[in-house]
């Protein structure tokens, strides 16, 4: 109401769970224009951004090579698109989300292989490449791993940590309609769903595709990505 009065110009910042949260909730969009946001991070980007990591690391030394196929998932034809389609298929399964398409490219990474695994390519002992696997994280549930009266707390949970990113369990009881159980907390943790930093709960990297699809059935406001 404040904004809506004011003739003051300001920039208002958010993630876009909380957009999509306050437009519903506080009727946002209809006091504040279109929003902006950065664009998802495409295979190409996610290259870039990979190859640099790789050269302050080690000097550019390390190849990445997909296993079964050996090839190299940075590296790029004569026409700028890549070798490998498995950067494309990493920007699909993070839905262009930095931090998610990092910690599932660090999850896929070896140094070695198993025997059923290997390449043609593949060059043992070889200190400077990392092996890719192709497998999705099959560890996470389909569906949140809580008794059917306790699902509401797990799904209001999971979207306030989307939004604010880390909350404590206090401040998790300040934020949301009524108190989560530690139960509801306990088993959100075993099965990977959060993470724990000393007091502080926040959303597990590889688990947010499983997390949007979740929300997503349940009618929850979903962020732009």
């Amino acid at each position: 109401a404040e904004l809506a009065e004011s003739n003051r110009r300001c920039l208002i910042g958010c993630n876009s769970w909380a957009w999509a949260f306050l437009v519903k909730s506080a009727g946002a969009a209809l006091v504040l224009p279109q929003p902006m946001s950065f664009a998802p991070f495409d295979a190409l980007r996610l290259q870039q951004w990979f190859s640099e990591l790789a050269a302050q690391e080690a000097g550019g030394q390390v190849v990445f090579r997909q296993a079964g196929s050996g090839a190299d998932v940075l590296q790029k034809k004569d026409d700028g698109q890549l070798d490998s389609n498995y950067l494309v298929q990493l920007a699909s399964r993070s839905r262009g989300i930095p931090w998610v398409a990092w910690h599932q490219w660090r999850q896929s990474l070896r140094t070695s292989l198993d025997t059923n695994e290997s390449s043609p390519s593949a060059t043992e002992n070889d200190s400077h490449t990392l092996w890719i696997t192709d497998e999705e994280d099959k560890s996470l549930p389909l569906e949140l791993p809580l008794p059917l009266h306790d699902q509401e707390s797990g799904l209001l949970m999971l979207h306030a940590l989307l939004m604010h990113g880390s909350l404590s369990a206090a401040e998790l009881d300040a934020v949301l309609p009524y108190p989560i159980g530690t139960g509801v907390i306990a088993a959100l943790l075993r099965a990977g769903f959060i993470q724990k930093h000393g007091d502080l709960l926040a959303p597990q990297a590889g688990a947010y595709p499983a997390m949007h699809s979740t929300l997503k059935a349940a009618g929850f406001p979903l962020g732009k990505v």
